[in-house]
């Protein structure tokens, strides 16, 4: 669909060839004798509105080759099944057309956007897209019927209405200064089924997914059409890209997404943690689409790149499979149990917790495969301004040596999540205790003194990767980055001393965009 800055309403018209959903109508329309005509459809849309948003409107009409389907009855027998009307930007036309008869009174139904599969009006069945960046009008689940006609009645009015709700969210001057910035409705249960028959709906269904939404050309305006539904209070209602930052906004009453209606949601402030900010959301009339409720107020909280942790799964081996955003506990094989986890209290820390590994073993080294604190983040990382990260954390030891001395060494090192290289661990980006000298593929660091939390500080080089997981610069070859390769990351925290069974601790881990 494409939307024009005017109301419209479109006629179908043309030659159209007479159709029949089987012999047995073929038969009957035979013995009708050749009075049948072809029907011309007058159709309109109630509250127009779809696609374009540049300018604030939502104003409707159909563009080429988009397509409808159309149901006939005889009483309650089905006389044309799921005809397809093609638009080719002046008329519509169908290879097997709708004919009307002298006598027979005819009931319609109707739908878009067509689908081959569709066999009951009453039943049409629709997911919409996960991702509604490109546009959303084939998700503007559309319906239409008229059962008045009179028999034999050759032109038909046919006046479609939504079945889907329209979320905008309208990132307000002043809140940030990336045009890239990216919206997305969170918690939606994206199934649900139309019947053309009466216009209801049934409740929204499915796995609940994030709905990328629409940007506007000239604006930080976002739009995607959605089910019907209703997100609960303190369900997470959109996530925010901006700046390099995520944010999170959560709503204390429900927020309600109505067939047919529009509802607006405002971003007034992106504050980064711990500040907090704000979000206004309120419903409002746009080019016939009905209001929704008022709701207001709202909260909205940075996301940190790295969260505190929370879930601590154990993974064997092969992590590129591993979906979770969260800390994870990697271990070489389910049976090998050298290297121990745990997730202690510790007041002193900004999470109140702490990641502890100790390794229970005298003989091996460990290593970022044998047994590693680890951290999945799951989406694409931000590369518009910066390929450099900062990384920030405290860390801790315990184990010294006879002699007193710290045995305990943390190391780090940051996997590509590449899922279509085969060597799963072929990937590890350029890092550096510097952001101007990111040479290496790990990082080693030991504690000054022992039982003492210390802050550590290092940089990752997303540009730059390599093949080899290695402190020594004269043996890594590094080579430019690829989308793929940053499609996520894999961080680890391991210890590789031996013979001393070290003990390592790690909390309040931030990553961020460097800006010198």
């Amino acid at each position: 669909m494409k939307m024009y800055f005017k109301s419209l309403i479109l006629a179908l018209a043309g030659v159209l060839a007479m159709t029949a959903c089987s012999n047995e109508m073929e038969e009957q329309l035979a013995e009708n004798g050749k009075n049948g005509q072809n029907v011309k459809f007058s159709i309109g849309v109630e509250n127009l509105s779809r696609t374009a948003i540049a300018d604030g409107t939502l104003v409707t009409s159909f563009e080429q080759n988009d397509e409808i389907g159309i149901f006939a009855y005889d009483g309650e027998k089905l006389v044309s099944s799921n005809v397809k009307y093609t638009y080719n930007g002046s008329e519509w036309t169908s290879e097997n057309a709708i004919a009307a008869q002298d006598g027979v009174k005819l009931s319609y139904y109707a739908y878009y956007p067509y689908d081959a599969s569709v066999t009951d009006p009453a039943s049409i069945k629709d997911t919409v897209s996960a991702d509604q960046t490109a546009g959303f009008g084939k998700n503007d689940m559309l319906s239409a019927r008229n059962t008045e006609a009179a028999a034999g009645a050759t032109n038909i009015s046919l006046k479609f209405a939504h079945a889907m709700a329209m979320v905008q969210v309208s990132l307000m001057e002043g809140t940030t200064s990336d045009a890239n910035a990216t919206v997305t409705l969170q918690s939606i249960l994206p199934v649900t089924s139309v019947n053309a028959k009466d216009g209801s709906v049934t409740a929204a269904s499915g796995a609940s997914v994030g709905v990328a939404m629409k940007k506007a050309a000239e604006s930080l305006t976002y739009r995607a059409v959605v089910p019907e539904q209703t997100i609960k209070a303190g369900s997470k209602l959109l996530t925010i890209v901006a700046d390099g930052k995520t944010f999170n906004v959560t709503f204390d009453a429900d927020v309600k997404y109505e067939r047919g209606k529009f509802l607006q949601i405002t971003v007034n402030k992106l504050n980064a943690l711990p500040d907090g900010a704000e979000v206004t959301i309120s419903g409002k009339l746009i080019n016939g689409w009905a209001p929704g409720e008022n709701p207001e107020g709202g909260e909205t909280e940075e996301v940190p790149l790295i969260q505190k942790v929370n879930d601590f799964p154990e993974v064997s081996m092969d992590t590129r499979e591993f979906t979770q955003e969260s800390w994870f506990q990697l271990r070489n094989s389910d049976g090998e149990n050298y290297a121990i986890f745990d997730v202690v209290d510790d007041n002193s820390t900004t999470w109140g917790k702490a990641i502890k590994l100790t390794y229970d073993e005298t003989t091996l080294a460990n290593s970022w495969y044998r047994g590693a604190i680890g951290y999945h983040h799951t989406e694409p990382m931000y590369v518009k301004d910066t390929y450099i990260y900062k990384v920030t954390a405290k860390i801790k030891a315990e184990t010294c040596d006879d002699a007193g001395k710290i045995v305990s060494k943390l190391a780090f090192t940051c996997k590509s999540k590449d899922l279509e290289t085969t060597d799963r661990y072929k990937c590890s980006f350029a890092m550096g205790t510097s952001s101007d000298a990111c040479t290496v593929t790990s990082l080693g660091v030991t504690p000054q003194k022992a039982g003492t939390w210390e802050t550590y500080t290092f940089y990752i080089d997303f540009s730059h990767i390599a093949s080899n997981v290695s402190p020594d610069a004269s043996k890594v070859k590094l080579s430019e980055t690829t989308e793929k390769d940053y499609n996520g990351f894999d961080l680890r925290v391991y210890t590789n001393n031996s013979g001393k069974k070290p003990v390592i601790y790690i909390s309040d881990v931030t990553m961020e965009p460097y800006q010198e």
